[in-house]
C-alpha cells in the first residue's frame, strides 16, 4: 500500500502549482511540514496529497465508515467538505473527484462542475484532461465535451497541440495534433507524457527521448525512462534508478528506490539504502527519514 501511496504520489501531476507545504507521513497518519522542513500540522490526517492551486486534498476515515476525501486551503481550513471516496490536486481552476457514481470534476468553490461518471480522470493540462469511459480513453474540455472520443486504450496528456494516442484496435503508440491528424510517420511500442518539449519514447526494446516532431533528441539507451522535469528525468539502468540530465549524464550516486519528479521546490525521495525524505531542487535534504 505505501509503494502504490508513493507511486501515486509521483504521478498525480507533471506541472503543481508552488507551494510552501508538503505532506509527510508518520506512523499511519498525515500532516504537512514547510519548505524549511518544519512540522506545520501534526500527523492528523488518514492520508493527504500534496497542495496545488492552494487546495489540498486529506482523508478522514472514522470507524465503522469509508475513508473520506475534502479539500482543505493553506491555512489549513476544510473548504470543500463534501466527502468523496477519492479526491486529486487541482489543476487549471477543476479537480478530479469520485463519488458513488464514478470520477467527475469540482472547482475551487466546491461546485460540481463536469458530471461525467467517469470509469477514471486525470488533470487538466492545457484546458484539456483524459478520462475512462467503459474501458477506453478519451479527451474532454474544460465544459465536458469530448475533443476525442472514448475510442483508445491509452493517451498522454495534450501538451502544446500534441497527443499520444494508442487505438484500441492497434498495437503501437502515434503522435497526433489535437484534431487527431499524424504528425509523425514513425511508431512507438511507448509514448510518455511530453514535459518541456521532450517526451520519453520506447522502440526496440529501449528507450529514448523526443521532441514535438517525433525525432530523437536524446537516446541513452536505458531501460527504462520518466519525463524531464527541470533538469532532470528518472531513468532504469541494470535494474535500479537513477537522475539524467539532458545532456544524458547519469548521476550514480543516487540510487533510487523510485522514479521521481522534481516538479516542485522540494521532492519526495526515497533511495535504495533506506534513506527518504524531501529534497530540494539542489539536491539538499530538507527533511529526512532514516
Amino acid at each position: 500500500m505505501k509503494k502504490l501511496t508513493f507511486l501515486l504520489f509521483c504521478v498525480l501531476s507533471t506541472s503543481l502549482a508552488w507551494s510552501q507545504y508538503w505532506p509527510i507521513q508518520k506512523g499511519e497518519k498525515w500532516g504537512f511540514i514547510d519548505s524549511t522542513g518544519k512540522e506545520v500540522v501534526p500527523p492528523i490526517y488518514t492520508e493527504a496529497r500534496p497542495f496545488s492551486e492552494g487546495f489540498a486534498a486529506v482523508s478522514v476515515s472514522r470507524e465503522g465508515e469509508f475513508t473520506k476525501w475534502y479539500y482543505i486551503n493553506d491555512s489549513f481550513q476544510m473548504k470543500i467538505k463534501f466527502g468523496f471516496a477519492d479526491a486529486l490536486p487541482f489543476q487549471e481552476g477543476l479537480a478530479p473527484v469520485k463519488t458513488y457514481r464514478g470520477w467527475n470534476y469540482v472547482n475551487t468553490a466546491g461546485d460540481l462542475k463536469i458530471k461525467g461518471d467517469y470509469d477514471s480522470a486525470m488533470q487538466f493540462t492545457g484546458g484539456y484532461a483524459r478520462v475512462k469511459l467503459n474501458g477506453y480513453w478519451a479527451l474532454i474540455d474544460k465544459e465536458g465535451r469530448y475533443i476525442r472520443n472514448p475510442n483508445f486504450t491509452a493517451l498522454t496528456d495534450y501538451a502544446e497541440r500534441h497527443l499520444g494516442v494508442l487505438h484500441k484496435d492497434g498495437q503501437y503508440w502515434q503522435l497526433t495534433a489535437l484534431s487527431g491528424d499524424t504528425l509523425s510517420q514513425d511508431t512507438f511500442a511507448f509514448l510518455g507524457n511530453f514535459v518541456g518539449g521532450w517526451a520519453p519514447a520506447k522502440q526496440d526494446n529501449h528507450y529514448f527521448y523526443i521532441n514535438y516532431q517525433g525525432k530523437k533528441t536524446l537516446d541513452p539507451y536505458v531501460e527504462e525512462a520518466w519525463p524531464f522535469y527541470g533538469k532532470y528525468a528518472s531513468v532504469k539502468e541494470n535494474g535500479f534508478w537513477f537522475l539524467m540530465d539532458k545532456q544524458g549524464r547519469v548521476y550514480r550516486d543516487l540510487q533510487l528506490k523510485f522514479p521521481v519528479n522534481f516538479n516542485s521546490y522540494l521532492t519526495w525521495v526515497e533511495l535504495v539504502n533506506g534513506r527518504k525524505g524531501y529534497m530540494n531542487r539542489e539536491g539538499e535534504w530538507v527533511y529526512r527519514v532514516g
